[in-house]
Protein backbone atom coordinates (compact mmCIF):
# COMPACT_ATOMS: atom_id res chain seq x y z
CA UNK A 1 0.00 0.00 0.00
CA UNK A 2 1.08 3.83 -1.15
CA UNK A 3 0.62 6.43 0.92
CA UNK A 4 0.06 9.98 -0.65
CA UNK A 5 2.59 12.47 0.41
CA UNK A 6 2.23 13.91 3.74
CA UNK A 7 2.56 17.19 5.61
CA UNK A 8 5.41 17.50 7.74
CA UNK A 9 4.77 16.19 11.25
CA UNK A 10 4.33 13.01 13.34
CA UNK A 11 2.60 9.72 12.63
CA UNK A 12 1.22 6.19 13.96
CA UNK A 13 0.81 3.45 11.79
CA UNK A 14 -1.48 0.92 13.20
CA UNK A 15 -2.43 -3.06 11.72
CA UNK A 16 -4.72 -4.95 12.43
CA UNK A 17 -5.10 -8.20 11.13
CA UNK A 18 -8.30 -10.83 10.06
CA UNK A 19 -7.96 -12.45 13.15
CA UNK A 20 -7.48 -9.17 15.33
CA UNK A 21 -3.81 -9.15 16.00
CA UNK A 22 -2.64 -5.59 15.98
CA UNK A 23 0.69 -4.00 15.49
CA UNK A 24 1.63 -0.64 15.70
CA UNK A 25 4.72 1.96 14.66
CA UNK A 26 5.24 5.31 13.99
CA UNK A 27 6.73 7.91 11.34
CA UNK A 28 7.87 11.44 10.79
CA UNK A 29 8.15 13.34 7.80
CA UNK A 30 10.58 16.42 8.26
CA UNK A 31 11.79 19.27 6.44
CA UNK A 32 15.34 19.41 7.63
CA UNK A 33 16.95 15.72 9.15
CA UNK A 34 17.46 16.65 12.70
CA UNK A 35 14.63 19.26 13.66
CA UNK A 36 13.37 15.65 15.70
CA UNK A 37 16.04 14.38 16.40
CA UNK A 38 16.36 11.04 18.09
CA UNK A 39 20.03 10.20 19.06
CA UNK A 40 22.08 7.09 19.42
CA UNK A 41 25.41 5.75 19.37
CA UNK A 42 27.89 3.23 17.90
CA UNK A 43 31.20 2.55 19.43
CA UNK A 44 32.52 -1.03 17.46
CA UNK A 45 34.89 0.38 14.82
CA UNK A 46 36.92 -3.10 14.46
CA UNK A 47 38.37 -4.17 11.27
CA UNK A 48 35.85 -6.11 10.12
CA UNK A 49 32.93 -4.95 11.79
CA UNK A 50 29.52 -5.86 10.57
CA UNK A 51 27.29 -3.24 10.92
CA UNK A 52 24.04 -4.83 9.92
CA UNK A 53 22.75 -5.10 13.75
CA UNK A 54 23.17 -1.19 14.57
CA UNK A 55 21.18 -0.35 11.61
CA UNK A 56 18.78 -2.93 12.40
CA UNK A 57 18.68 -1.65 16.13
CA UNK A 58 18.80 2.39 14.72
CA UNK A 59 15.64 1.75 12.41
CA UNK A 60 13.56 0.27 15.46
CA UNK A 61 14.69 2.40 17.52
CA UNK A 62 13.92 6.02 14.70
CA UNK A 63 16.94 7.10 15.62
CA UNK A 64 17.82 9.54 12.85
CA UNK A 65 21.46 10.70 13.99
CA UNK A 66 24.04 8.48 15.45
CA UNK A 67 27.50 9.97 17.25
CA UNK A 68 30.56 8.26 16.37
CA UNK A 69 31.86 7.27 19.37
CA UNK A 70 36.00 7.35 19.80
CA UNK A 71 36.72 6.29 16.02
CA UNK A 72 39.26 8.83 15.70
CA UNK A 73 43.34 7.89 15.37
CA UNK A 74 44.01 10.65 17.60
CA UNK A 75 42.15 13.25 19.70
CA UNK A 76 44.29 15.89 17.44
CA UNK A 77 45.12 13.64 13.95
CA UNK A 78 42.03 12.42 13.70
CA UNK A 79 42.20 10.30 10.16
CA UNK A 80 44.41 7.18 10.83
CA UNK A 81 47.69 7.42 8.04
CA UNK A 82 46.50 3.57 7.02
CA UNK A 83 43.19 0.98 7.32
CA UNK A 84 43.79 -0.60 10.26
CA UNK A 85 45.30 1.60 13.78
CA UNK A 86 45.59 1.58 17.30
CA UNK A 87 43.45 4.53 19.03
CA UNK A 88 44.98 6.52 21.60
CA UNK A 89 43.28 3.54 24.34
CA UNK A 90 44.81 0.79 22.27
CA UNK A 91 41.84 -0.38 20.58
CA UNK A 92 42.22 -1.97 17.23
CA UNK A 93 40.26 0.22 14.55
CA UNK A 94 39.71 0.35 10.93
CA UNK A 95 38.75 3.41 8.57
CA UNK A 96 36.64 0.93 6.16
CA UNK A 97 34.34 -0.42 9.45
CA UNK A 98 33.99 3.82 9.88
CA UNK A 99 32.92 4.09 6.81
CA UNK A 100 30.20 0.86 6.59
CA UNK A 101 29.05 1.85 9.57
CA UNK A 102 28.49 5.21 8.28
CA UNK A 103 26.98 3.40 4.95
CA UNK A 104 24.76 1.12 7.13
CA UNK A 105 22.95 3.75 8.98
CA UNK A 106 22.60 6.10 5.80
CA UNK A 107 20.67 3.32 4.74
CA UNK A 108 18.31 3.18 7.34
CA UNK A 109 17.76 7.08 7.12
CA UNK A 110 20.14 7.84 10.14
CA UNK A 111 23.12 10.73 10.13
CA UNK A 112 26.52 10.17 11.64
CA UNK A 113 28.00 12.01 13.55
CA UNK A 114 31.85 12.03 14.63
CA UNK A 115 33.19 12.45 17.98
CA UNK A 116 35.81 14.91 17.71
CA UNK A 117 37.49 16.73 20.74
CA UNK A 118 37.44 20.78 20.76
CA UNK A 119 40.60 21.36 22.62
CA UNK A 120 42.61 18.33 22.98
CA UNK A 121 46.06 17.00 22.23
CA UNK A 122 47.69 14.41 23.08
CA UNK A 123 51.33 13.97 24.77
CA UNK A 124 53.10 13.45 21.85
CA UNK A 125 51.73 16.75 20.33
CA UNK A 126 51.74 18.42 23.54
CA UNK A 127 54.86 20.75 22.99
CA UNK A 128 53.73 21.67 19.87
CA UNK A 129 50.79 23.37 21.17
CA UNK A 130 52.61 25.39 23.93
CA UNK A 131 51.97 28.88 23.51
CA UNK A 132 47.94 27.74 23.19
CA UNK A 133 48.00 25.58 26.83
CA UNK A 134 45.28 26.05 29.04
CA UNK A 135 47.20 26.81 32.41
CA UNK A 136 46.20 26.99 36.19
CA UNK A 137 47.42 29.94 38.10
CA UNK A 138 50.30 27.54 39.55
CA UNK A 139 51.57 27.35 35.86
CA UNK A 140 50.48 23.78 35.21
CA UNK A 141 48.22 23.00 32.33
CA UNK A 142 45.03 21.54 32.49
CA UNK A 143 44.90 17.75 31.01
CA UNK A 144 42.35 14.77 31.05
CA UNK A 145 43.83 11.49 33.10
CA UNK A 146 47.26 10.77 34.07
CA UNK A 147 49.34 12.30 30.65
CA UNK A 148 46.57 11.51 28.57
CA UNK A 149 44.87 14.72 27.07
CA UNK A 150 45.96 18.37 27.35
CA UNK A 151 44.01 20.80 27.36
CA UNK A 152 44.15 23.79 24.81
CA UNK A 153 42.25 27.31 24.21
CA UNK A 154 39.98 26.15 21.85
CA UNK A 155 39.82 29.42 20.25
CA UNK A 156 43.06 29.72 19.99
CA UNK A 157 43.88 30.61 15.61
CA UNK A 158 46.02 28.53 15.10
CA UNK A 159 44.45 25.81 16.73
CA UNK A 160 40.86 27.01 14.84
CA UNK A 161 42.84 26.81 11.80
CA UNK A 162 43.86 23.45 12.36
CA UNK A 163 40.71 21.19 13.63
CA UNK A 164 38.94 23.20 10.99
CA UNK A 165 41.09 20.90 8.74
CA UNK A 166 41.13 17.74 10.47
CA UNK A 167 37.46 17.94 10.53
CA UNK A 168 37.61 18.68 6.67
CA UNK A 169 39.95 15.82 6.56
CA UNK A 170 37.96 13.30 8.74
CA UNK A 171 34.67 14.42 6.51
CA UNK A 172 36.07 12.76 3.49
CA UNK A 173 37.57 10.17 4.95
CA UNK A 174 34.94 8.67 6.45
CA UNK A 175 31.58 10.12 5.29
CA UNK A 176 30.24 11.47 7.97
CA UNK A 177 27.33 14.02 7.89
CA UNK A 178 29.01 16.06 10.28
CA UNK A 179 30.46 16.16 13.92
CA UNK A 180 29.49 15.28 17.59
CA UNK A 181 32.07 18.10 19.09
CA UNK A 182 32.88 17.98 22.76
CA UNK A 183 34.46 19.06 25.86
CA UNK A 184 35.09 18.02 29.36
CA UNK A 185 33.34 20.65 31.46
CA UNK A 186 36.44 22.26 32.91
CA UNK A 187 37.96 24.52 33.11
CA UNK A 188 35.40 27.62 32.94
CA UNK A 189 38.26 29.84 32.89
CA UNK A 190 42.19 29.73 32.31
CA UNK A 191 45.55 31.17 31.64
CA UNK A 192 47.71 30.39 28.62
CA UNK A 193 51.34 30.66 28.08
CA UNK A 194 51.87 34.76 27.83
CA UNK A 195 49.25 35.28 30.87
CA UNK A 196 46.35 36.17 28.63
CA UNK A 197 43.16 35.38 30.32
CA UNK A 198 40.41 32.57 28.61
CA UNK A 199 36.84 32.65 29.52
CA UNK A 200 35.71 28.77 28.28
CA UNK A 201 31.72 30.26 27.50
CA UNK A 202 33.36 33.08 25.36
CA UNK A 203 35.55 30.58 23.66
CA UNK A 204 33.46 27.92 22.66
CA UNK A 205 31.12 29.70 21.20
CA UNK A 206 34.10 31.32 18.97
CA UNK A 207 35.64 28.58 17.53
CA UNK A 208 31.75 26.90 17.01
CA UNK A 209 31.37 29.97 14.48
CA UNK A 210 34.42 29.22 12.72
CA UNK A 211 33.65 25.51 12.43
CA UNK A 212 30.28 26.56 10.76
CA UNK A 213 32.20 28.73 8.22
CA UNK A 214 34.45 26.09 7.33
CA UNK A 215 31.98 23.71 7.04
CA UNK A 216 28.49 24.94 6.21
CA UNK A 217 26.72 21.67 5.37
CA UNK A 218 28.03 19.36 7.86
CA UNK A 219 25.19 18.31 11.12
CA UNK A 220 27.17 20.25 14.07
CA UNK A 221 26.32 19.15 17.50
CA UNK A 222 28.33 20.68 20.80
CA UNK A 223 28.04 19.12 24.46
CA UNK A 224 27.32 21.67 26.92
CA UNK A 225 28.81 19.32 29.98
CA UNK A 226 26.56 19.84 32.84
CA UNK A 227 24.58 22.67 31.36
CA UNK A 228 27.91 24.64 30.79
CA UNK A 229 28.07 26.78 29.10
CA UNK A 230 24.46 26.51 27.40
CA UNK A 231 23.50 30.21 27.67
CA UNK A 232 26.48 30.91 25.55
CA UNK A 233 26.21 28.43 22.94
CA UNK A 234 22.34 28.73 22.55
CA UNK A 235 23.15 31.40 19.70
CA UNK A 236 25.80 29.30 18.17
CA UNK A 237 25.21 28.22 14.61
CA UNK A 238 24.32 24.53 15.63
CA UNK A 239 22.01 21.77 14.45
CA UNK A 240 21.01 20.45 18.12
CA UNK A 241 21.52 21.23 21.95
CA UNK A 242 23.34 18.98 23.94
CA UNK A 243 23.52 18.81 27.39
CA UNK A 244 25.58 15.88 29.30
CA UNK A 245 24.48 15.53 32.59
CA UNK A 246 25.78 15.04 36.14
CA UNK A 247 26.08 15.70 39.66
CA UNK A 248 24.38 17.82 41.15
CA UNK A 249 21.92 17.49 38.33
CA UNK A 250 20.43 14.10 40.40
CA UNK A 251 17.10 14.20 40.51
CA UNK A 252 13.86 13.62 37.99
CA UNK A 253 13.34 17.39 38.66
CA UNK A 254 16.51 18.49 37.61
CA UNK A 255 15.77 16.66 34.38
CA UNK A 256 12.54 18.44 33.86
CA UNK A 257 14.35 21.38 34.50
CA UNK A 258 17.36 20.83 32.13
CA UNK A 259 14.99 19.93 29.29
CA UNK A 260 12.81 23.20 29.55
CA UNK A 261 15.76 25.33 30.03
CA UNK A 262 17.66 23.57 27.20
CA UNK A 263 14.64 23.81 25.14
CA UNK A 264 14.21 27.67 26.25
CA UNK A 265 17.81 28.67 25.36
CA UNK A 266 17.54 28.13 21.33
CA UNK A 267 13.22 26.67 20.99
CA UNK A 268 14.15 25.95 17.53
CA UNK A 269 16.59 23.49 18.31
CA UNK A 270 16.07 20.00 19.43
CA UNK A 271 17.26 19.16 22.62
CA UNK A 272 19.33 16.00 23.76
CA UNK A 273 20.09 15.27 27.14
CA UNK A 274 23.05 12.87 27.93
CA UNK A 275 21.97 11.25 31.13
CA UNK A 276 23.90 7.36 31.83
CA UNK A 277 21.79 5.35 33.66
CA UNK A 278 25.05 3.52 35.70
CA UNK A 279 21.59 1.56 37.40
CA UNK A 280 20.84 -0.62 34.54
CA UNK A 281 24.19 -2.17 34.64
CA UNK A 282 24.49 -2.01 38.87
CA UNK A 283 21.14 -3.01 39.60
CA UNK A 284 18.78 -6.16 38.66
CA UNK A 285 16.35 -5.35 35.96
CA UNK A 286 13.01 -5.63 38.27
CA UNK A 287 14.74 -2.35 39.87
CA UNK A 288 16.74 -1.01 37.02
CA UNK A 289 14.05 -1.11 34.01
CA UNK A 290 11.61 1.66 36.30
CA UNK A 291 14.54 3.86 36.53
CA UNK A 292 14.84 4.02 32.84
CA UNK A 293 11.42 4.10 32.17
CA UNK A 294 10.76 7.16 34.28
CA UNK A 295 13.68 9.01 32.79
CA UNK A 296 12.89 8.82 29.42
CA UNK A 297 9.32 9.43 30.60
CA UNK A 298 10.45 12.53 32.20
CA UNK A 299 12.11 13.82 29.59
CA UNK A 300 10.04 13.38 26.86
CA UNK A 301 7.36 14.94 28.87
CA UNK A 302 9.29 18.14 28.74
CA UNK A 303 10.21 18.16 25.03
CA UNK A 304 13.72 16.54 24.85
CA UNK A 305 15.23 13.40 23.72
CA UNK A 306 17.37 10.83 25.31
CA UNK A 307 21.04 9.79 24.21
CA UNK A 308 20.33 6.65 25.82
CA UNK A 309 20.32 3.29 23.47
CA UNK A 310 22.95 2.34 20.52
CA UNK A 311 24.47 -0.22 19.07
CA UNK A 312 23.11 -3.59 18.12
CA UNK A 313 20.96 -3.50 21.02
CA UNK A 314 22.72 -1.61 24.15
CA UNK A 315 21.96 1.30 26.87
CA UNK A 316 24.53 3.64 27.82
CA UNK A 317 25.76 3.48 31.20
CA UNK A 318 29.24 4.96 31.08
CA UNK A 319 30.79 8.42 29.54
CA UNK A 320 33.06 6.30 27.62
CA UNK A 321 30.72 4.33 25.11
CA UNK A 322 32.59 1.06 24.87
CA UNK A 323 31.41 0.65 28.47
CA UNK A 324 27.82 -0.15 27.66
CA UNK A 325 25.36 -1.97 28.70
CA UNK A 326 23.95 -4.64 26.46
CA UNK A 327 20.51 -4.59 27.27
CA UNK A 328 17.82 -7.46 27.35
CA UNK A 329 14.86 -7.89 25.49
CA UNK A 330 12.21 -6.44 27.66
CA UNK A 331 14.51 -3.17 27.98
CA UNK A 332 14.70 -3.01 24.28
CA UNK A 333 10.87 -3.25 23.87
CA UNK A 334 10.64 -0.56 26.31
CA UNK A 335 12.81 1.48 24.46
CA UNK A 336 11.02 0.98 21.31
CA UNK A 337 7.93 1.42 22.57
CA UNK A 338 8.78 5.00 24.15
CA UNK A 339 10.50 6.41 20.95
CA UNK A 340 7.34 4.84 18.75
CA UNK A 341 5.55 7.71 20.84
CA UNK A 342 8.14 9.53 20.74
CA UNK A 343 7.73 9.75 16.89
CA UNK A 344 3.88 9.66 17.23
CA UNK A 345 3.43 12.51 19.33
CA UNK A 346 5.91 14.22 17.65
CA UNK A 347 3.69 17.51 16.82
CA UNK A 348 2.92 17.47 20.94
CA UNK A 349 5.85 16.51 22.73
CA UNK A 350 8.81 18.16 20.44
CA UNK A 351 7.67 21.62 19.10
CA UNK A 352 6.80 24.93 21.05
CA UNK A 353 4.36 24.95 23.26
CA UNK A 354 3.62 27.12 26.83
CA UNK A 355 4.11 26.60 30.23
CA UNK A 356 0.77 26.53 32.27
CA UNK A 357 0.90 23.89 35.18
CA UNK A 358 1.26 26.25 37.61
CA UNK A 359 -1.35 28.87 36.12
CA UNK A 360 -3.98 26.04 35.57
CA UNK A 361 -3.41 23.30 37.84
CA UNK A 362 -2.84 22.78 41.78
CA UNK A 363 -3.49 24.83 44.79
CA UNK A 364 -5.94 27.26 43.65
CA UNK A 365 -6.34 26.60 40.03
CA UNK A 366 -9.35 25.10 39.09
CA UNK A 367 -8.92 24.81 35.29
CA UNK A 368 -7.28 21.36 35.55
CA UNK A 369 -7.33 18.78 37.88
CA UNK A 370 -6.50 15.22 38.02
CA UNK A 371 -7.61 12.69 41.38
CA UNK A 372 -6.58 9.43 42.25
CA UNK A 373 -8.02 7.32 44.98
CA UNK A 374 -5.30 7.29 47.76
CA UNK A 375 -2.53 8.93 45.48
CA UNK A 376 -1.72 12.44 45.79
CA UNK A 377 -1.07 14.90 42.71
CA UNK A 378 1.43 17.18 42.48
CA UNK A 379 2.82 19.39 39.80
CA UNK A 380 6.59 18.69 41.08
CA UNK A 381 8.37 15.32 40.86
CA UNK A 382 7.40 14.03 44.46
CA UNK A 383 7.55 10.96 45.73
CA UNK A 384 4.78 8.54 45.80
CA UNK A 385 2.65 11.29 43.31
CA UNK A 386 1.34 11.63 40.21
CA UNK A 387 3.06 14.49 38.83
CA UNK A 388 1.15 16.06 36.22
CA UNK A 389 2.40 18.94 33.47
CA UNK A 390 0.03 21.06 31.57
CA UNK A 391 1.05 23.16 28.18
CA UNK A 392 -1.14 24.84 25.75
CA UNK A 393 0.38 24.19 22.13
CA UNK A 394 -0.65 24.45 18.39
CA UNK A 395 -2.39 21.10 18.57
CA UNK A 396 -4.58 21.82 22.12
CA UNK A 397 -3.60 21.44 25.50
CA UNK A 398 -1.53 18.91 26.56
CA UNK A 399 -1.89 17.48 30.02
CA UNK A 400 1.46 14.76 30.98
CA UNK A 401 1.23 12.08 34.14
CA UNK A 402 4.31 10.86 35.08
CA UNK A 403 3.48 8.17 37.68
CA UNK A 404 5.67 8.57 40.63
CA UNK A 405 3.45 6.75 43.11
CA UNK A 406 5.18 3.74 44.86
CA UNK A 407 8.33 5.64 45.13
CA UNK A 408 10.56 6.97 47.61
CA UNK A 409 12.74 8.95 46.23
CA UNK A 410 13.16 10.66 42.75
CA UNK A 411 16.79 10.43 41.96
CA UNK A 412 16.97 9.61 38.18
CA UNK A 413 19.97 7.04 38.74
CA UNK A 414 18.49 4.95 41.34
CA UNK A 415 16.97 1.81 41.56
CA UNK A 416 13.00 2.42 41.43
CA UNK A 417 9.94 0.31 42.92
CA UNK A 418 7.68 -1.09 40.48
CA UNK A 419 5.78 1.27 38.97
CA UNK A 420 2.34 0.62 40.42
CA UNK A 421 -1.51 0.73 37.68
CA UNK A 422 -3.51 3.64 39.57
CA UNK A 423 -6.86 2.91 38.79
CA UNK A 424 -9.81 5.08 39.17
CA UNK A 425 -7.96 8.51 38.67
CA UNK A 426 -10.21 11.02 36.53
CA UNK A 427 -9.62 14.44 34.76
CA UNK A 428 -11.93 17.28 35.76
CA UNK A 429 -11.96 20.32 33.47
CA UNK A 430 -13.50 23.85 34.25
CA UNK A 431 -15.38 24.74 31.26
CA UNK A 432 -15.02 28.05 29.67
CA UNK A 433 -15.55 28.31 25.98
CA UNK A 434 -18.90 27.16 24.38
CA UNK A 435 -18.85 23.00 23.37
CA UNK A 436 -18.02 19.70 24.99
CA UNK A 437 -14.08 19.49 25.27
CA UNK A 438 -12.82 15.87 23.44
CA UNK A 439 -10.48 14.35 25.66
CA UNK A 440 -7.79 11.86 23.55
CA UNK A 441 -5.30 9.01 26.08
CA UNK A 442 -2.04 7.76 24.49
CA UNK A 443 0.48 5.72 26.15
CA UNK A 444 3.81 3.71 25.33
CA UNK A 445 1.74 0.62 26.06
CA UNK A 446 -1.34 1.55 23.92
CA UNK A 447 0.18 4.50 21.62
CA UNK A 448 -3.10 4.46 19.40
CA UNK A 449 -5.05 7.48 20.45
CA UNK A 450 -8.25 6.13 22.96
CA UNK A 451 -11.30 8.91 22.92
CA UNK A 452 -12.29 9.36 26.60
CA UNK A 453 -15.55 9.83 27.36
CA UNK A 454 -16.60 12.82 29.07
CA UNK A 455 -19.39 13.94 31.01
CA UNK A 456 -20.41 17.11 31.90
CA UNK A 457 -22.24 19.41 35.09
CA UNK A 458 -22.43 22.93 35.37
CA UNK A 459 -18.83 24.64 34.95
CA UNK A 460 -16.89 21.61 34.84
CA UNK A 461 -16.39 18.57 32.75
CA UNK A 462 -14.96 15.31 34.21
CA UNK A 463 -13.09 12.03 31.99
CA UNK A 464 -12.40 8.96 33.90
CA UNK A 465 -8.83 8.24 32.92
CA UNK A 466 -7.46 4.51 31.83
CA UNK A 467 -5.41 2.68 34.00
CA UNK A 468 -2.25 5.02 34.45
CA UNK A 469 1.50 3.68 33.55
CA UNK A 470 4.60 5.16 33.92
CA UNK A 471 3.25 7.74 31.47
CA UNK A 472 0.46 8.89 30.00
CA UNK A 473 -0.32 12.09 28.06
CA UNK A 474 -4.01 13.94 27.18
CA UNK A 475 -4.70 15.93 24.61
CA UNK A 476 -7.67 18.25 25.06
CA UNK A 477 -9.48 19.62 22.68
Amino acid sequence: MLLPGLPPGGYGVDAETTDGATASTAVDVLVRPLERLRYGFASDFAPGRNPAGLALHARRMHLNAVQLYDWMYRHADLVAPQDAYDDALGRRLSLGSVRGVVEALRGVGSQSLAYAAVYAVGKRERSAWADAALLRPSGRQWQLGDDFLWLVDPAHPRWVEHLGAELERALGATGAAGFHLDQYGWPKAALTLDGREVHLERAFPELLSALRARLPEASLMFNNVNDFPSWSTASSPLDASYVEVWPPHSDLSHIAALATQTRAWAPQRPAVLAAYPSVMASAPPSTARPALELLLATAFSHGATVLATGESGAVLTDPYYPRHHVAAAATLELLRRYHDLLVRLGDLLVTPSTEITRTHAGGINEEIAVTAPGVAVATDALPGALWLRALDTAHGRVIHIVNLAGQTEAGWDAPKAEIPVVAGAELRLRRELAGEPVVVAFTPDEPRPQRLAVASEGEFATATLPPLGAWTVLLVQ
